[in-house]
């Protein structure tokens, strides 16, 4: 699985992970070279996806209290963290890291209940970003 840390605190496993997207916003601007009309495009701003992560719950409360507890009182200026995404395989070594910055919990999705459910019951948690690199 996928795991998630913040500030070195590991969050959870989570079976999958989507949103790891980054964009860069596309900027042209008119100009005359030679005496002709020309678009020169560049780039501008970095966009970055927010990431979902989603896991079987567990019938605990964790992953829920621990969002609970960030978002209270929530101060963007203070209280960003600094997190990873990553895997591990069977003998421990992790094989793949992207490291988050800026990022806060934006959205909890708990399990869907119904006594006429025969589905595996997960949990998601949506995750908002400043930036996002890949490491390894």
């Amino acid at each position: 699985g996928f795991m998630l840390e913040f500030d070195g605190q590991q969050i959870g496993s989570f079976k999958s992970v989507s949103g790891l997207k980054v964009t860069s916003e596309k900027i042209e601007i008119p100009m005359t070279i030679a005496g002709k009309q020309v678009t020169v495009k560049t780039m501008g701003n970095m966009k970055f996806e927010d990431i979902t992560l989603e896991r079987v719950y567990d019938g605990t409360s964790t992953l829920y209290s621990w969002f609970d507890n960030l978002t209270k009182n929530f101060d963007a200026m203070k209280d960003k963290k600094t997190g990873a995404i990553y895997t591990i395989d069977r003998a421990g070594k992790e094989t793949m890291r992207w490291n988050l910055e800026g990022a806060f919990p934006c959205e909890y999705d708990g399990p869907d209940l119904g006594a006429d459910k025969n589905e595996v019951a997960t949990e998601k948690l949506v995750i908002s970003i400043d930036r996002v690199e890949k490491i390894s």
